[in-house]
């Protein structure tokens, strides 16, 4: 897999899962939150496979 569609995946996916995440816990359905943390396993998963070095924040100097 290419870095930037990897990282691009990541991304997605993360931002899917989080949004996922935030629907199950304001109508408190519990399907939609194991989804949403099984989203957010599946994107660390892909990140740790292909080895992406994928930053959340930069170091402001």
């Amino acid at each position: 897999m290419n870095d930037n569609l990897g990282v691009v995946v990541f991304y997605l996916l993360f931002l899917f899962a989080g949004v996922v995440l935030v629907i199950g816990s304001i109508i408190f359905d519990m399907t939609l939150l194991c989804i949403g943390l099984g989203l957010i396993t599946c994107a660390f998963l892909i990140k740790y496979e292909f080895k992406l070095t994928v930053m959340f924040w930069h170091k402001i100097e």
